[in-house]
């Protein structure tokens, strides 16, 4: 028998296997559990150079494995140099009020940014906000103020001209009409949702590569103090960005600094098959510098649809308080059947953001057609969120060993906004 390296006592260890803590140890050799049962079983696993620790009546549990994060948004929300706590407030003016604080406190800021923007704190039927609150606040300095949700951007009059956003719609055919809102003139008011919200995000935010390096090394501390030690990041990097994106944490990982496993999932969407698929092969041949224990790519990220405060999940139904709309998915049918069965083909799991039930069921109705050509549990593709799901696509997860990866603190975000989006339709959501 092999002395472990390290063992530890205490009178409350829950296994997750047994269904109550009970008194005793574990026993870890080379990061791994050898041995976990009573006091004195354990302690057979005691040697010379073995660190042996007792936590008395703490308790001992396994790490938790958020099944799906961003640590970079979280980074650069928590320690960025922008304004915080929008998402705590309860109107438009609430909100301006803060960021013309932040702004006057802050005059060495070339632009004022946020990750913070929750619409549906702002009361029952909440109206979007306009450029004129922000102008008014801050008449200098550009705007960009993202939703907490990541799919919509509020901003100033000066945000609007420096990116030219009629200027990037012209460059961009495949943006919807709808992702920017606009007054009964059809001016711009200052709202831009999804796709175009990445791009201007990244031009907003001017934070350096170490600046953001340094940034995620402090959100693996923060993860680890709340009991995290594994993530699925499922950021949507292209494959090009992803060596970037995870230098610092590499270099944790190679210095034995890294305390958060990364199982990570990125990828382009299917806008263009041709460009994605091959956005892919990039990903897979990164496979093997992203290949132990502590980071490996897992498979690929996809955007099926959007959220329901901008109005542009995909529904079955209109939405209530916008009966000619019910949103749709970012391609045709088509589109994604043949990017999930060319994913699959190069031996990636996928996983589909989706929160309306029309683009749940797309995604299904394409894992089942591309899982027909593979024996059963050959992939563990996934669904995101699935806000709303209707009661007969719910047995198909089961049938189709499709992951139902859900986070219950949208509920909380929502607040209530789906039964003023879709009114008696939203009795289906939240079925976990």
């Amino acid at each position: 028998m092999q002395y472990a390296d390290t063992v530890l006592f205490s009178t409350a260890i829950f296994d997750s296997v047994k269904d109550e803590p009970f008194a005793g140890g574990i026993a870890i050799l080379d990061g791994k559990i050898q041995y976990i049962g009573p006091r004195d079983e354990t302690s057979k696993y005691i040697g010379p150079d073995t660190l042996v620790r007792d936590f008395g009546d703490c308790l001992i549990s396994p790490g938790f494995c958020d099944g799906h994060a961003h640590i970079d948004g979280t980074g650069r929300k928590m320690f960025g140099v922008q304004v915080q706590g929008l998402e705590n407030l309860k109107s438009e003016e609430e909100c301006a009020a803060v960021i013309k604080k932040f702004a006057e406190d802050h005059p060495e800021v070339k632009r004022i940014n946020s990750n913070a923007w929750l619409l549906p704190s702002w009361g029952e039927n909440p109206t979007p906000p306009t450029k004129k609150s922000l102008d008014e606040a801050v008449p200098d300095r550009p705007v960009y103020i993202r939703g907490t949700d990541g799919h919509s951007m509020w901003m100033n009059s000066l945000a609007i001209e420096e990116v030219n956003v009629e200027q990037m719609i012209k460059e961009h055919p495949e943006y919807q009409a709808e992702w920017f809102l606009r007054d009964e003139n059809g001016e711009l008011t200052g709202v831009i949702n999804e796709d175009p919200v990445i791009a201007i995000n990244a031009f907003a935010e001017t934070y350096t590569q170490e600046e953001r390096g340094e940034f995620q090394r402090k959100v693996v501390k923060y993860y680890n103090s709340w009991g995290l030690t594994g993530i699925s990041e499922v950021s949507p990097l292209k494959g090009e960005d992803v060596v970037p994106f995870y230098t610092a944490l590499k270099d944790m990982d190679n210095k034995g600094e890294l305390s958060v496993r990364f199982h990570m999932w990125h990828g382009m969407g299917p806008r263009n098959n041709d460009e994605s698929v091959k956005d892919a092969e990039y990903v897979r041949d990164l496979k093997p510098f992203f290949n132990n224990d502590r980071m490996r790519i897992v498979g690929i990220k996809t955007i099926t649809d959007g959220i329901p405060f901008c109005w542009t999940s995909a529904s079955l139904e209109p939405y209530k308080d916008k009966p000619d709309q019910k949103g749709a998915c970012l391609c045709t049918d088509e589109c994604f059947k043949n990017w999930v069965a060319a994913i699959n083909d190069l031996g990636f799991s996928v996983k589909a953001h989706c929160t309306g039930d029309a683009a749940v069921r797309l995604m299904l109705d394409c894992y089942e057609e591309s899982q027909k050509r593979y024996p059963p549990g050959t992939f563990r593709n996934g669904i995101e969120h699935m806000d709303i799901v209707t009661d007969e696509d719910i047995p198909r997860f089961g049938q189709l060993g499709v992951v139902a990866s859900v986070q219950p603190a949208h509920i909380n975000m929502l607040q209530g906004l789906n039964w003023t989006r879709y009114g008696e339709h939203a009795k289906n959501e939240w079925n976990f």
